[in-house]
């Protein structure tokens, strides 16, 4: 039975924060040192350090068939949002929880080795992505990916003479070769090219129909308005705002188009009634 067949949330976020901490350090006099000793030994010798707030108070969950477009202009918190979720990185407060399995893609690849092949790469990319799964069905799956990523004699080519395209369907293939009950992608599909786009279309009507929630980062509102349900809008690691796919995007763009975003510590502007609706 498929873990995901339950009435209760696949995933479910509470009160999320997370932040990164930064040390820095400046130019300072001879005697500014001299002063500061005397005053904070402590912070002066070990430099105290600053936090970036990046996700502040998030709070949403996902059932069963939730196709979920997470939006929000370059430093709004989607990555970290998505690698929190699948436990890449750990929030200070709030907590995760997923019921199910998670796999997870990202822009830039975590593991794909650059000395391997592609071939070699889809291998050891299959055992941490299937790890239950038997010999035989991990070599059905590796094989039935690099079928489907056309990627031709390359699959036997260095990952690191791959250009990003190429990368991007290797990826996009053996992250979908298997349903899961959580599935994210980071902005991997703006990275394919055109074909390559519309082939993963079909196959991720069949991947959706059989998994349980998936969520994408993505800035092609085509893509977005052919695969998602619904949409999150992020800005400055809140919830700006959150419904149905239309109304996210229509959001989305009406605030592009103020140049609201242009600015990682501009605030952003109240939604009319006519950009909510």
């Amino acid at each position: 039975m498929n873990s995901f067949i339950t009435y209760d949330p696949i995933l479910e976020v509470r009160n999320l924060h997370l932040t990164y901490q930064l040390r820095s350090y400046r130019e300072r006099t001879l005697r500014e040192v001299f002063v500061n000793l005397a005053r904070n030994p402590v912070n002066t010798i070990f430099n105290p350090r600053n936090e970036i707030h990046v996700l502040r108070g998030l709070s949403f969950s996902l059932k069963k068939g939730d196709r979920v477009a997470l939006m929000g202009f370059n430093g709004s918190g989607k990555t970290s949002l998505c690698r929190a979720v699948s436990g890449i990185l750990r929030p200070q407060l709030g907590t995760v929880l997923l019921r199910g399995e998670c796999r997870s893609l990202f822009g830039t690849p975590v593991g794909f080795h650059p000395n391997l092949t592609g071939r070699e790469n889809a291998k050891l990319m299959c055992r941490l992505y299937f790890p239950k799964e038997s010999p035989t069905s991990l070599s059905d799956l590796v094989n039935e990916s690099l079928e489907f990523s056309e990627l031709g004699h390359f699959v036997d080519a260095p990952y690191e003479t791959y250009s990003q395209g190429m990368k991007s369907r290797l990826g996009l293939s053996l992250a979908t070769a298997k349903p899961h009950d959580l599935l994210i992608m980071d902005e991997v599909y703006d990275q394919a090219d055109a074909y390559f786009r519309a082939k993963m279309a079909a196959r991720m009507d069949r991947f959706i129909n059989l998994s349980g929630a998936v969520i994408f980062v993505s800035h092609l509102p085509e893509f977005i308005r052919q695969t998602c349900n619904q949409g999150i809008l992020l800005h400055q690691g809140k919830i700006q705002l959150q419904g149905s796919i239309e109304s996210v995007l229509k959001s989305y763009e009406f605030l592009n188009g103020l140049g609201a975003f242009s600015s990682l510590n501009s605030p952003c502007p109240p939604l009319s009634a006519s950009v909510r609706s």
